[in-house]
C-alpha cells in the first residue's frame, strides 16, 4: 500500500519543463479531450517524470507512446496516469483512468503522478505554473480490476470536482510502493 512517506517528490525544473512543453506541442489534441493543450501538458510532464525517475533507479524502460501505452517497464505495457492538483498529494486521495482509453489501451501495469500547481487561472497555458511532481504509486491490470471503482460521468469526488467521463478509479492508498519496481529483478 502507498503511503505519503513513499511518494516521490521530484522538483520540476526548467528542462523538464520545456521538454514537457515540447512533447505536448507535437501532439494531437485528442477528441475526448476537454481540456486539450493542458490536458498534454500534464500527461508529457508524467512521462518526463516517470521516465528520469526509471532511469535514475536503473529499472529498464524502453519508451514507446503509442496508442496502447506508453512506456515498456520491465518488459510490461505500462501506461502513465497523471493528475493535476494544487496540493500535494495524500494516500486518501484516487487516481483515475479515463474508461473511453479501454478499448485501445490494454496496459499491464498503471503507474500513478500527481503533479503539483500554483493557484492560477485553470486557462492557464504557462507550463511553469507547475513546480512539484509526485510519483504516488503503481498498479498492475490485476489490482486495477480487482481494487478499483468505476466513477460515472458527472458524479462528484469527494473535493467538490465532477468527473468529465467515466472512471475507473483507485484509492493512492491502495496502490503498490514505486520504489518495489526498482526491488523487482527479471
Amino acid at each position: 500500500m502507498a503511503q505519503p512517506y513513499q511518494f516521490i517528490r521530484i522538483p520540476l525544473g526548467p528542462r523538464m519543463l520545456e521538454e514537457a512543453s515540447r512533447r505536448a506541442a507535437e501532439l494531437p489534441i485528442y477528441r475526448q479531450s476537454h481540456r486539450g493543450l493542458q490536458a498534454n501538458q500534464v500527461g508529457c510532464i508524467g512521462e518526463v517524470v516517470a521516465e528520469q525517475v526509471l532511469k535514475r533507479l536503473e529499472v529498464p524502460v524502453l519508451p514507446v507512446y503509442g496508442v496502447t501505452h506508453d512506456l515498456e517497464v520491465r518488459g510490461k505495457r505500462t501506461e502513465i496516469k497523471t493528475k493535476d492538483r494544487t496540493v500535494a498529494p495524500k494516500s486518501t486521495y484516487e487516481c483515475s483512468v479515463p474508461l473511453y482509453n479501454a478499448a485501445v489501451q490494454c496496459p499491464e501495469m498503471y503507474i500513478f503522478l500527481s503533479i503539483e500547481r500554483n493557484i492560477v487561472p485553470r486557462e492557464s497555458m504557462d507550463i511553469f505554473r507547475f513546480h512539484t511532481a509526485w510519483v504516488v504509486g503503481y498498479a498492475t491490470d490485476m489490482d486495477m480490476n480487482e481494487k478499483s471503482m468505476i466513477k460515472k460521468a458527472g458524479t462528484m469526488e469527494p473535493n467538490g470536482v465532477s468527473f468529465f467521463t467515466d472512471c475507473r478509479n483507485i484509492s493512492i492508498s491502495q496502490l503498490r510502493p514505486f520504489m518495489t519496481l526498482a526491488a523487482v529483478t527479471q
